[in-house]
């Protein structure tokens, strides 16, 4: 019996790419904060001719992702436990990426922490290194301040 640990989590060697990880090459979309596990557990059971990657940073946030996840309803699911930065662009070959969800980022709503804040210029200049033309980026959140910041990022991004 396969653990559904080993199936969802996998652990790259620092030079590979994230790409090659599917058995089947179908297009591929990026959850970048898996949290509890609702999106990346259930969206892609509707999606089954997409292959799903959750990059989550958090131990425990992988636990609680692995609860929802079984091997025969989300064989398109894999979970990579990597804090995401600008270096997203060294996971994944150039434009290769179908899309990227973003589940709610940290607001960091100090005003001396918006440095924090995942969506910058260079985050955005890294996304668009590998996500095909015409790929989408999803971005969910409830703060308003940080939604029209959001906003603001990709409207002066000339990718």
């Amino acid at each position: 019996m396969i653990e559904d640990r080993d199936f969802f989590v996998l652990e790259p060697a620092a030079d590979s790419v994230l790409n090659d990880i599917f058995d089947e090459p179908k297009p591929l979309y990026v959850e970048i904060g898996s949290g509890k596990g609702e999106f990346i557990s259930r969206y892609p059971k509707s999606h089954l001719n997409w292959n799903f990657i959750g990059l989550e940073m958090s131990e425990k946030r992988i636990r609680n992702c692995l609860k929802k996840l079984s091997v025969e309803q989300n064989p398109n699911v894999r979970l990579v436990r990597k804090f995401v930065d600008v270096g997203i662009k060294d996971l994944f070959r150039s434009q290769s990426v179908s899309g990227v969800f973003i589940q709610h980022p940290d607001p960091w709503p100090k005003r001396k922490h918006h440095r924090r804040r995942l969506i910058q210029q260079d985050f955005l200049d890294a996304l668009a290194e590998i996500l095909i033309p015409e790929a989408t980026v999803q971005v969910s959140t409830d703060h308003s301040d940080y939604a029209a910041w959001i906003v603001e990022e990709f409207l002066n991004n000339p990718h």
